[in-house]
């Protein structure tokens, strides 16, 4: 082999031997590891099953859900107010505005007055 060439590793120096050695029954023994490989998973809620559904069986597939069944299903997505949470006065939020002056026009936020007029920013 001479310099001008790139030394290629032999793969036989590259194996792991742990690899290459078989594992005995014994080290994989369930009472050893103190666990079975087998029990791992998800169990289902008790009582789940596919079957309870609409929709399991073909003409069911193909008839589809009536909308009474749809809605039976449905759950509100939150939960009521609780008392106490909200202080209000009874007064709407537009009937708030008109007795402030406001019309849903105004531009509001924190800007000054003479920012929000227009050719504010216009050389005079």
């Amino acid at each position: 082999m001479t310099s001008d060439q790139p030394m290629i590793p032999d793969p036989a120096d590259s194996v792991n031997p742990e690899l290459t050695t078989s594992v005995d029954a014994e080290d994989l023994d369930e009472d050893r590891l103190q666990l079975d490989p087998l029990e791992d998973g998800i169990d289902p809620p008790e009582g789940w099953s596919a079957a309870d559904r609409t929709g399991v069986t073909t003409r069911e597939q193909r008839e589809g859900e009536t909308l009474d069944e749809r809605l039976a299903e449905e759950e509100p997505d939150i939960d009521e107010v609780p008392d106490g949470d909200l202080q209000t006065d009874g007064t709407g939020d537009s009937e708030m505005a008109a007795i402030g002056g406001q019309t849903a026009d105004e531009a509001g936020g924190s800007m000054a007055a003479a920012q929000r007029t227009p050719g504010f920013d216009e050389p005079r």
